[in-house]
């Protein structure tokens, strides 16, 4: 069980952040030997997250947002109701020197859990090393989070000519009602199923062979709290969505779902069946002091369901509306400035639609004739919406150069697809203009709530629009060189021999730009055994990718065992002890020495 509790001051100490976390963590083993070829391990475990983030506002009841004169504080699309003392905090004001907002960035509180189960069975027959197994993740969340907790305002220069004048006099530029911190109860089942084999071809050739399966649920809220804007498309993809709503002969965008319930409880975009990955990896010894290896696999690289949790921040239980003002160019005046020079200053006025924002009332909670002259920022995520995934392949050469100087040359890529993204402009206009009315430019300016049907046709603002459509393509290219030293004399065990030193020449190229790092070091141990170089890990039972240079526990547990100059411990069969050959020249295979090492 771990707890940690973390209080963030920032220069304006009246903006702290408090988070208190606790974590609980449990785990399990059964490993049973049914005989020396077959073991089955099964596993269970879980992981429990509490995570609340608080500034000196919250479920403070003493404050009261609606008392700084700067407007009253409601969501009108859940009933125009007040906030809570839970949601209290200052609201986020730009356009001034700097940013007066609560730095607790939207977070609020999350509990999280997570239960896995797991079985894995090894099978060792002949030259063969089978591992399989199956593993299931089961998520759940209970969130309250929002991005824009208490609102906005902004300030810029159309109002007056300088942006902090705006604010002095009282006139934002554009607002936003807040979000509050609206529930999600997010559920999500993922599986896992593999089959990997270890197989030693010759006494010169490992291949190892795999396959994995991974199923990932489309996540969804328990209580159908999740809502997408729907753009009218393709109507096989998700079974509800692309038809639209046909506002007099024009189709335009809608809500999905329809309900907000139970009944609602449903993935936003479609399953997807495709992760059939397969891996392969081959070591090949050209002989006593080169070795060959290559490798490649397909993985996925799922999209973290966090980024799912915003889809509550959607009416009728959330969702913002943006009040917005639209200026005109009214004069030019000339002015001579201080140093005797002349300028053209322009003076604007309201266009004769805008709205016109006070303090007094800059979310019109009042009403008015302005209450309905707004438009309602919503989110989406596209019915075809794709998890990430990966290829990695990699190819090295190692050549034993002296007793104790190995050179290895190697290349390492992978190219990943469907990376996460959020575009946050979607519906902004696509070209350039002199008017400020972007509402009128917008390419989608109407949608239909069937969920909300008193509002009718609503006036669409914002798209933040969630997809999977990234891409990266980095490599690396390395070079190791092995340096070793004679054993000290005064060691009394190999476990405390000198280590060795490796620098790694690192060059990434990713879209669009090159960056190269400097050498970083590692170090290894020294006297990598030659007949255990060859081991090749990929398609492990948890799909994690592997290094074609690795060499693995396996040898160094050899090389704690004994040393000897002239001596190499060969790993005979899987959980048996290795035996002492000699290495033979001729290339054929050692003989076996006549005399054994007894281990402790």
């Amino acid at each position: 069980m771990d707890r940690s509790q973390t209080i963030s001051n920032n220069i304006n100490p009246n903006l702290p952040v408090e988070r208190d976390s606790h974590v609980y963590n449990v785990a399990s083993s059964w490993v049973h030997t049914f005989g020396p070829s077959l073991i089955n391990d099964a596993r269970f475990g879980f992981n429990i997250s509490d995570d609340d983030t608080i500034n000196p506002r919250t479920n403070d009841e003493s404050f009261d947002m609606n008392a700084l004169g700067i407007g009253e504080y409601r969501i009108p699309t859940d009933g125009n109701r007040v906030l809570t003392p839970r949601e209290h905090g200052i609201p986020r004001i730009t356009g001034l020197p700097f940013t007066l907002q609560e730095l607790t960035n939207g977070n609020g509180y999350d509990r999280m859990d997570t239960f896995q189960f797991a079985d894995h069975i090894t099978l060792t027959k002949g030259r063969h090393n089978v591992k399989m197994g199956a593993e299931g993740y089961y998520v759940t969340m209970e969130r309250g989070a929002a991005n824009l907790e208490e609102g906005a305002l902004a300030f810029s220069a159309n109002q007056s000519g300088y942006s902090l004048a705006s604010f002095l006099l009282g006139r934002p530029d554009n607002t936003q009602t807040p979000e509050g911190l609206p529930l999600t109860f997010p559920r999500s089942l993922r599986q896992g199923y593999y089959v990997n084999d270890d197989w030693k071809v010759t006494n010169k050739l490992t291949v190892n062979l795999g396959m994995r399966f991974d199923f990932i649920g489309v996540p969804y809220d328990a209580k159908g709290l999740w809502r997408t804007l729907d753009l009218p498309g393709d109507t096989s993809i998700v079974d509800g969505r692309g038809s639209g709503y046909n506002n007099n002969g024009t189709i335009i965008p809608t809500v999905f779902p329809g309900t907000v319930d139970e009944n609602g409880a449903v993935g936003l975009y479609k399953q997807q069946t495709r992760f059939f990955m397969p891996r392969v990896g081959i070591a090949y010894r050209l002989n006593e002091k080169t070795v060959l290896r290559m490798g490649g696999g397909w993985f996925d690289n799922i999209n973290h369901m966090n980024t799912l949790t915003i889809f509550n921040l959607m009416p009728p239980k959330s969702g913002s509306d943006l009040y917005q003002t639209f200026t005109n160019v009214a004069q030019t005046i000339a002015v001579t400035g201080i140093n005797g020079q002349s300028y053209n200053v322009q003076t604007r006025q309201y266009r004769p639609d805008s709205n016109i924002i006070t303090l007094d009332d800059p979310l019109f909670a009042k009403g008015g004739a302005n209450a309905t002259n707004r438009a309602v920022n919503v989110l989406a995520i596209p019915p075809r919406y794709l998890d990430g995934d990966v290829w990695k392949w990699s190819f090295d050469v190692q050549r034993e150069l002296a007793k104790d100087l190995v050179f290895t040359v190697g290349y390492v890529g992978s190219k990943g697809s469907h990376v996460g993204n959020s575009i946050g402009n979607y519906n902004n206009p696509g070209t350039p203009s002199t008017s400020t009315n972007v509402q009128a430019r917008r390419p989608y300016q109407q949608f239909y709530d069937p969920a909300l049907p008193s509002r009718g046709i609503q006036t669409l603002g914002n798209v933040r629009y969630i997809d999977s459509y990234g891409g990266e393509s980095p490599s690396q290219t390395k070079l190791d060189k092995l340096l070793a030293a004679a054993w000290p004399a005064a060691s009394p065990t190999p476990s405390r021999r000198r280590m060795a030193t490796v620098r790694t020449a690192d060059k990434r190229a990713l879209p669009g730009k090159t960056r190269s790092t400097a050498a970083a070091t590692a170090t290894l141990p020294l006297q990598p055994d030659p007949q255990l170089r060859g081991a090749l890990r990929l398609g492990n039972p948890h799909g994690q990718p592997a290094r074609a240079a690795q060499v693995g526990a396996q040898r160094l547990a050899n090389q704690r065992r004994a040393f000897h100059p002239f001596r190499v411990p060969v790993l005979r069969h899987p959980g048996r002890r290795p035996e002492h050959r000699r290495p033979d020249s001729s290339g054929s295979p050692p003989r076996r020495l006549a005399r054994r090492r007894r281990y402790a």
